[in-house]
Protein backbone atom coordinates (compact mmCIF):
# COMPACT_ATOMS: atom_id res chain seq x y z
CA UNK A 1 0.00 0.00 0.00
CA UNK A 2 2.85 2.41 0.85
CA UNK A 3 4.58 1.58 -2.45
CA UNK A 4 1.38 2.33 -4.36
CA UNK A 5 1.01 5.68 -2.56
CA UNK A 6 4.62 6.54 -3.31
CA UNK A 7 4.13 5.61 -6.98
CA UNK A 8 0.99 7.76 -7.22
CA UNK A 9 2.77 10.67 -5.52
CA UNK A 10 5.69 10.45 -7.93
CA UNK A 11 3.30 10.22 -10.90
CA UNK A 12 1.44 13.27 -9.59
CA UNK A 13 4.70 15.21 -9.33
CA UNK A 14 5.64 14.24 -12.88
CA UNK A 15 2.24 15.39 -14.13
CA UNK A 16 2.72 18.71 -12.32
CA UNK A 17 6.12 19.08 -13.97
CA UNK A 18 4.63 18.42 -17.40
CA UNK A 19 1.84 20.87 -16.64
CA UNK A 20 4.35 23.58 -15.71
CA UNK A 21 6.29 22.96 -18.91
CA UNK A 22 3.14 23.12 -21.03
CA UNK A 23 2.02 26.27 -19.23
CA UNK A 24 5.39 27.90 -19.92
CA UNK A 25 5.18 26.90 -23.57
CA UNK A 26 1.66 28.30 -23.74
CA UNK A 27 2.83 31.59 -22.25
CA UNK A 28 5.67 31.77 -24.77
CA UNK A 29 3.26 30.98 -27.62
CA UNK A 30 0.80 33.60 -26.38
CA UNK A 31 3.57 36.19 -26.22
CA UNK A 32 4.72 35.30 -29.72
CA UNK A 33 1.14 35.51 -30.99
CA UNK A 34 0.67 38.95 -29.42
CA UNK A 35 3.90 40.11 -31.02
CA UNK A 36 2.82 38.77 -34.40
CA UNK A 37 -0.52 40.56 -34.12
CA UNK A 38 1.22 43.78 -33.16
CA UNK A 39 3.61 43.41 -36.08
CA UNK A 40 0.63 42.84 -38.39
CA UNK A 41 -1.08 45.98 -37.14
CA UNK A 42 2.15 47.97 -37.47
CA UNK A 43 2.70 46.63 -40.98
CA UNK A 44 -0.85 47.50 -42.03
CA UNK A 45 -0.44 51.01 -40.63
CA UNK A 46 2.93 51.44 -42.36
CA UNK A 47 1.43 50.16 -45.61
CA UNK A 48 -1.32 52.75 -45.40
CA UNK A 49 1.24 55.48 -44.82
CA UNK A 50 3.34 54.26 -47.74
CA UNK A 51 0.30 54.22 -50.03
CA UNK A 52 -0.58 57.73 -48.95
CA UNK A 53 2.97 59.00 -49.55
CA UNK A 54 3.13 57.30 -52.95
CA UNK A 55 -0.21 58.79 -53.86
CA UNK A 56 1.10 62.22 -52.87
CA UNK A 57 4.08 61.70 -55.19
CA UNK A 58 1.68 61.91 -58.13
CA UNK A 59 1.68 65.67 -57.65
CA UNK A 60 5.29 65.71 -58.89
CA UNK A 61 4.63 63.61 -61.98
CA UNK A 62 5.56 66.51 -64.22
CA UNK A 63 8.72 67.28 -62.27
CA UNK A 64 11.07 64.28 -62.54
CA UNK A 65 13.74 65.62 -60.19
CA UNK A 66 11.31 66.38 -57.39
CA UNK A 67 9.59 63.04 -57.99
CA UNK A 68 12.89 61.18 -57.75
CA UNK A 69 13.82 63.04 -54.58
CA UNK A 70 10.44 62.28 -53.04
CA UNK A 71 10.75 58.57 -53.87
CA UNK A 72 14.23 58.52 -52.34
CA UNK A 73 12.87 60.16 -49.20
CA UNK A 74 10.10 57.58 -48.95
CA UNK A 75 12.61 54.76 -49.34
CA UNK A 76 14.88 56.22 -46.69
CA UNK A 77 11.95 56.75 -44.34
CA UNK A 78 10.33 53.35 -44.52
CA UNK A 79 12.95 50.85 -45.61
CA UNK A 80 15.67 51.87 -43.13
CA UNK A 81 13.11 52.39 -40.36
CA UNK A 82 11.68 48.92 -40.94
CA UNK A 83 15.15 47.40 -40.84
CA UNK A 84 15.81 49.10 -37.49
CA UNK A 85 12.45 48.01 -36.11
CA UNK A 86 13.01 44.42 -37.27
CA UNK A 87 16.39 44.33 -35.54
CA UNK A 88 14.82 45.72 -32.37
CA UNK A 89 11.98 43.18 -32.51
CA UNK A 90 14.42 40.29 -33.05
CA UNK A 91 16.41 41.43 -30.04
CA UNK A 92 13.25 41.62 -27.89
CA UNK A 93 12.22 38.14 -29.02
CA UNK A 94 15.67 36.78 -28.16
CA UNK A 95 15.53 38.35 -24.70
CA UNK A 96 12.02 37.01 -24.07
CA UNK A 97 13.04 33.54 -25.23
CA UNK A 98 16.03 33.60 -22.89
CA UNK A 99 13.80 34.76 -20.04
CA UNK A 100 11.26 31.99 -20.68
CA UNK A 101 14.02 29.40 -20.92
CA UNK A 102 15.54 30.56 -17.64
CA UNK A 103 12.10 30.41 -16.01
CA UNK A 104 11.55 26.86 -17.29
CA UNK A 105 14.95 25.72 -16.06
CA UNK A 106 14.30 27.15 -12.59
CA UNK A 107 10.86 25.52 -12.53
CA UNK A 108 12.30 22.13 -13.53
CA UNK A 109 15.02 22.35 -10.87
CA UNK A 110 12.48 23.33 -8.23
CA UNK A 111 10.11 20.49 -9.13
CA UNK A 112 12.92 17.94 -9.23
CA UNK A 113 14.07 19.07 -5.79
CA UNK A 114 10.50 18.77 -4.51
CA UNK A 115 10.14 15.26 -5.98
CA UNK A 116 13.43 14.17 -4.38
CA UNK A 117 12.40 15.66 -1.03
CA UNK A 118 8.97 13.98 -1.13
CA UNK A 119 10.55 10.65 -2.09
CA UNK A 120 12.97 10.87 0.83
CA UNK A 121 10.14 11.81 3.19
CA UNK A 122 8.03 8.85 2.02
CA UNK A 123 11.03 6.56 2.40
CA UNK A 124 11.63 7.77 5.97
CA UNK A 125 7.93 7.41 6.81
CA UNK A 126 7.84 3.85 5.42
CA UNK A 127 10.89 2.88 7.48
CA UNK A 128 9.29 4.34 10.62
CA UNK A 129 6.04 2.45 9.97
CA UNK A 130 7.93 -0.81 9.42
CA UNK A 131 9.85 -0.34 12.67
CA UNK A 132 6.64 0.35 14.58
CA UNK A 133 5.00 -2.73 13.07
CA UNK A 134 7.98 -4.87 14.07
CA UNK A 135 7.75 -3.48 17.61
CA UNK A 136 4.01 -4.21 17.79
CA UNK A 137 4.51 -7.76 16.52
CA UNK A 138 7.24 -8.33 19.11
CA UNK A 139 5.02 -7.02 21.92
CA UNK A 140 2.12 -9.22 20.78
CA UNK A 141 4.41 -12.26 20.70
CA UNK A 142 5.70 -11.41 24.20
CA UNK A 143 2.12 -11.18 25.49
CA UNK A 144 1.26 -14.50 23.89
CA UNK A 145 4.30 -16.15 25.46
CA UNK A 146 3.34 -14.72 28.84
CA UNK A 147 -0.22 -15.97 28.40
CA UNK A 148 1.05 -19.42 27.45
CA UNK A 149 3.34 -19.49 30.49
CA UNK A 150 0.43 -18.49 32.74
CA UNK A 151 -1.72 -21.28 31.35
CA UNK A 152 1.07 -23.81 31.85
CA UNK A 153 1.58 -22.61 35.43
CA UNK A 154 -2.15 -22.87 36.12
CA UNK A 155 -2.21 -26.39 34.72
CA UNK A 156 0.80 -27.33 36.85
CA UNK A 157 -0.94 -26.00 39.97
CA UNK A 158 -4.06 -28.00 39.20
CA UNK A 159 -1.97 -31.11 38.57
CA UNK A 160 -0.01 -30.62 41.80
CA UNK A 161 -3.25 -30.47 43.76
CA UNK A 162 -4.41 -33.65 42.04
CA UNK A 163 -7.78 -32.12 41.19
CA UNK A 164 -9.76 -30.95 38.18
CA UNK A 165 -12.83 -28.77 37.87
CA UNK A 166 -15.12 -31.83 38.04
CA UNK A 167 -13.44 -33.61 40.98
CA UNK A 168 -12.29 -30.64 43.08
CA UNK A 169 -15.08 -30.83 45.68
CA UNK A 170 -14.89 -34.63 46.08
CA UNK A 171 -11.11 -34.68 46.47
CA UNK A 172 -11.23 -31.89 49.04
CA UNK A 173 -13.78 -33.82 51.12
CA UNK A 174 -11.60 -36.95 51.05
CA UNK A 175 -8.56 -35.00 52.23
CA UNK A 176 -10.54 -33.38 55.06
CA UNK A 177 -12.02 -36.73 56.07
CA UNK A 178 -8.57 -38.34 56.19
CA UNK A 179 -7.30 -35.78 58.68
CA UNK A 180 -8.84 -36.15 62.15
CA UNK A 181 -7.41 -33.30 64.18
CA UNK A 182 -8.82 -29.76 64.21
CA UNK A 183 -5.37 -28.31 63.59
CA UNK A 184 -4.82 -30.41 60.49
CA UNK A 185 -8.31 -29.50 59.27
CA UNK A 186 -7.44 -25.83 59.67
CA UNK A 187 -4.15 -26.24 57.74
CA UNK A 188 -5.84 -28.17 54.95
CA UNK A 189 -8.58 -25.56 54.65
CA UNK A 190 -6.02 -22.77 54.61
CA UNK A 191 -3.90 -24.47 51.93
CA UNK A 192 -6.99 -25.32 49.92
CA UNK A 193 -8.23 -21.72 50.05
CA UNK A 194 -4.78 -20.45 49.13
CA UNK A 195 -4.55 -22.76 46.12
CA UNK A 196 -8.09 -21.95 45.00
CA UNK A 197 -7.38 -18.23 45.29
CA UNK A 198 -4.18 -18.71 43.29
CA UNK A 199 -6.08 -20.62 40.59
CA UNK A 200 -8.73 -17.91 40.46
CA UNK A 201 -6.03 -15.26 40.21
CA UNK A 202 -4.38 -17.16 37.36
CA UNK A 203 -7.70 -17.30 35.52
CA UNK A 204 -8.15 -13.55 35.92
CA UNK A 205 -4.58 -13.00 34.71
CA UNK A 206 -5.21 -15.14 31.60
CA UNK A 207 -8.40 -13.21 30.90
CA UNK A 208 -6.53 -9.90 31.29
CA UNK A 209 -3.75 -10.98 28.95
CA UNK A 210 -6.31 -12.12 26.36
CA UNK A 211 -7.99 -8.70 26.51
CA UNK A 212 -4.64 -6.93 26.22
CA UNK A 213 -3.62 -8.97 23.16
CA UNK A 214 -7.00 -8.25 21.55
CA UNK A 215 -6.60 -4.50 22.11
CA UNK A 216 -3.07 -4.46 20.68
CA UNK A 217 -4.11 -6.48 17.61
CA UNK A 218 -7.12 -4.19 17.05
CA UNK A 219 -4.94 -1.08 17.29
CA UNK A 220 -2.45 -2.59 14.86
CA UNK A 221 -5.26 -3.49 12.42
CA UNK A 222 -6.72 0.04 12.54
CA UNK A 223 -3.28 1.56 12.02
CA UNK A 224 -2.60 -0.66 8.99
CA UNK A 225 -5.93 0.23 7.35
CA UNK A 226 -5.57 3.99 7.94
CA UNK A 227 -3.98 6.52 5.52
CA UNK A 228 -0.20 6.38 5.14
CA UNK A 229 0.10 9.96 6.51
CA UNK A 230 -1.60 9.04 9.78
CA UNK A 231 0.67 8.03 12.60
CA UNK A 232 0.79 4.42 13.93
CA UNK A 233 0.73 3.66 17.66
CA UNK A 234 4.19 3.44 19.09
CA UNK A 235 5.40 1.02 21.69
CA UNK A 236 4.98 3.73 24.31
CA UNK A 237 1.22 3.71 23.75
CA UNK A 238 0.84 0.02 24.72
CA UNK A 239 -0.29 -0.71 28.29
CA UNK A 240 2.55 -1.96 30.48
CA UNK A 241 2.77 -5.69 31.04
CA UNK A 242 2.41 -6.36 34.73
CA UNK A 243 2.47 -9.85 36.04
CA UNK A 244 1.82 -10.94 39.61
CA UNK A 245 2.46 -14.61 38.93
CA UNK A 246 5.60 -14.61 41.05
CA UNK A 247 3.85 -12.87 43.96
CA UNK A 248 2.30 -16.15 45.03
Amino acid sequence: MEAELERLSKSNDEEKLKSEELRAKLNASSLSLRQEKQMKRDSELALKRIKTDIHNCSAFITEPKLLAQRVADIYAQYVREDATEDASIDQDITKEYARQRDHLERTVRSLKAKVDKDSERHKTENIRIMQENVTLIKEINDLRRELKASRVKLQDLQTAMGISRKTAARTTEEIVHALNTQQNNHIVNEKQNELENLIQHQRHEIHRLNDQITRVENNNSRSASANGNRSRPTSGQLPPITSTLTAH
